[in-house]
């Protein structure tokens, strides 16, 4: 039984003992076992594996593994659930072909299971939720809007698994914070809070900390001065966070000093700008955010 079987959350294990123990039974099976008949479901767990753990030269290794499973595969399911695996590995590409590509592999992977086995597959959801995230990626109307529409799928779906569930929650609520009436934006909130019940058992998880910021930029919109002291709190909660991702600790940063008072804010996005890592959108984000900072204190 592949490893999503063995385990009722997804990631795999968060314990990284745990996680490098199988690991290396995995690899261990591969140099020994490489004649047994279901040799390409060893290679998918190990590459879902490697993505749970992230660690440098997961993802590459990952790749590697996918692309193998998808040489010689006879299972359509597991071709399936192998172009899944290769699409999300692609979201952090920022080759346009790439991901028109990666976008492609999400949306073969989301038909061939959903004939295979049915709409409410884990695997069927995590080609919906990635090649959302892909087009989201991409950018323009109607991609934005086709995206929307594959998260709200996943999202009403009672029968859908909660690690995508939240997933798409927190990116929907994205796509609609600068979007949606003033008036739809409770929603938004609430989707986000949710996402973080959904994932309590996984404080660092990348969706996670990503609802917590997400959620505080929907508030701000909402009402900054009102959803102030909320919003800082949730930044807290991320800035505060060892295993959260740098990115999203420097977007809480920039969310913070939003609403806090001018020295406060200032601090804060000079901590910003001194970062080794800063893209090139929360440097934009920085200056806007000073900007505004410096209409208010006059």
């Amino acid at each position: 039984s592949f490893i999503v079987d063995r385990e009722p959350s997804y990631p795999s294990p968060s314990e990284k003992v745990k996680l490098n123990k199988v690991i290396g039974r995995y690899r261990l099976l591969l140099k020994t076992i490489a004649w047994r008949y279901d040799i390409g479901e060893i290679k998918f767990g190990l590459a879902d594996l490697l993505v749970g753990r992230n660690e440098p030269g997961d993802y590459k290794e990952a790749l590697k593994l996918y692309n193998d499973i998808l040489k010689g595969v006879t299972s359509p399911y597991l071709r399936g659930r192998a172009l899944a695996g290769k699409a999300e590995l692609m979201i952090t590409s920022n080759e346009p072909k790439e991901i028109e590509e990666a976008i492609s592999l999400a949306k073969s992977a989301a038909e061939i299971v959903r004939k295979e086995i049915s709409p409410n597959d884990f695997f069927y959801q995590k080609a919906q939720v990635v090649q959302a995230e892909l087009l989201t990626k991409k950018g323009g109307s109607s991609n934005l809007k086709l995206a929307a529409r594959l998260y709200e799928g996943v999202i009403k779906n009672e029968k859908s698994n909660a690690y995508f569930k939240s997933r798409a929650m927190v990116g929907l609520s994205e796509l609609k914070t600068y979007t949606a009436p003033i008036k739809e934006l409770k929603k938004y909130v609430d989707h986000c809070h949710t996402a973080q019940i959904l994932l309590a058992e996984r404080p660092s998880d990348y969706f996670m900390v990503k609802a917590k910021v997400i959620e505080s930029e929907v508030l701000t919109r909402l009402n900054p001065k009102k959803n102030a002291n909320k919003t800082i709190a949730l930044c807290n909660s991320v800035i505060l966070n060892k295993a959260a991702d740098p990115d999203l600790v420097l977007r809480a940063k920039l969310d913070k000093a939003d609403v806090s008072k001018p020295h406060n804010a200032l601090k804060l996005i000079k901590e910003v700008r001194a970062s080794k890592i800063l893209p090139d959108y929360l440097a934009q984000k920085a200056k806007m955010v000073e900007e505004a900072i410096k209409k208010r204190s006059r």
